[in-house]
Order: C-alpha cells, then structure tokens, then sequence
C-alpha cells in the first residue's frame, strides 16, 4: 500500500573494483514513518546486501524516497518543515 513510496535500488557497479557483478548476501527488514492521509504511519522496507564477484566488498542498496538516517520518507520530512515554520 504505502510502499510505492519507497524503493529500494541494487548496486549497478562496485565502487572499489568496478566490476558490474554482485550476488546477493543479507536481508533485512527496515520500518520507516511516512504520512498517510494526515497521520504517521510505518512502512516495511525489505532490505538486500550485495557482495562483489570481483573483490568481495558487500554493499547495501539504495533507498529511494526516504531519509535513511532518519528512517522517514521525503514526504514525511518536508510535511515536518512546513509544519515547524508556520508555528
């Protein structure tokens, strides 16, 4: 339901070797707040690891549509912005 607000994007290359091919390791699942319809709610976020073929480094994937330090979506944050500075 909420989800399409977050999507989580794979490694397209390997930052240290270059090599454009990975196998997936680790999963996990991350809950981030998002507004729906003028309330927080959470949204489950299924999380992959990556290792390199070519030098062993694993990597997270990207989210996308969220803050991932502050485990909030885009929309959430700038909802709280706008809300701070008309008070």
């Amino acid at each position: 339901m909420h989800n399409s607000l977050i999507q989580t994007v794979p490694p397209h290359h390997c930052e240290t070797c270059g090599n454009q091919k990975f196998h997936k390791t680790e999963k996990k699942i991350q809950y981030y707040q998002a507004l729906s319809d003028g309330e927080v709610v959470f949204v489950e976020v299924k999380r992959r690891r990556y290792r390199c073929t070519g030098c062993g480094n694993k990597k997270w994937d990207q989210v996308s549509g969220a803050c991932s330090y502050k485990k909030k979506t885009d929309g959430l944050v700038l909802w709280e912005k706008n809300t701070r500075n008309r008070h």
